[in-house]
């Protein structure tokens, strides 16, 4: 009996020692397993540091290539509050404004003199010029000339808008040629607007040529 009761006893510790080695076993692992990876971890911080330490050193050093600043001069100011863009006004002046020209009054303006010429075949044109005086040059004005024989009409007399020349020559060529040689012409002249400014009368020889009044 006594023997019995050893024996049972040493396999109580053989179990109790097998369940505290086990239970040491699951503590020491994970705990030992957890510094090999904080040790793991630190290392590998350590070689990153280092790596970027040894990167900053291989960088070219920046002393003395820092782009220069640019110096913009600001336009000029007038009373200090007024800028003033001397390209602006330069390119401005350099382009003026044409001025407009005016016609030369019409006032006081008649026919003075002038000359009327036919032609001799059928399709030749009647040709009137009157001289109203070159202080006149440029001015705009309407003329009409009538033309006539026996009474009878041979054309409509239309105004048509004329400018007087340099030498203060104003010339009028009929629309149509005639079949009869006009033995009578009626000039007439306006201003711009339509007022009559002159007429005269011409009264001609029935043949081709030129003739003067």
């Amino acid at each position: 009996m006594d023997d019995y009761g050893v024996d049972e006893n040493y396999v109580v510790k053989i179990v109790a020692g097998v369940i505290i080695g086990l239970l040491l076993l699951f503590l020491v692992v994970p705990l030992a397993a957890n510094m090999i990876a904080t040790q793991n971890v630190a290392n590998a911080a350590n070689g990153a540091l280092a790596e970027l330490n040894s990167m900053d050193s291989s960088l070219p050093s920046t002393t003395g290539n820092v782009l220069p600043t640019v110096n913009q001069t600001k336009p000029a100011q007038i009373n200090g509050n007024t800028t003033v863009n001397n390209t602006n006004n330069n390119s401005k002046n350099n382009n003026p404004v044409p001025e407009e020209k005016t016609a030369p009054s019409t006032d006081g303006m008649t026919i003075l003199s002038g000359t009327i010429t036919t032609g001799s075949s059928l399709s030749s044109k009647t040709v009137c010029t009157i001289y109203v005086g070159a202080e006149y040059a440029g001015a705009e004005i309407k003329m009409s000339t009538l033309y006539s024989r026996d009474g009878t009409d041979l054309n409509a007399g239309r105004l048509v808008a004329k400018t007087v020349d340099s030498s203060g020559y104003v010339t009028l060529p009929s629309a149509d040629s005639y079949k009869l040689y006009p033995d009578e012409c009626l000039i007439s002249i306006y201003d711009a607007k339509g007022n009559q400014l002159d007429y005269r009368i011409v009264y001609l020889e029935t043949e081709s040529g030129t003739q003067s009044f």
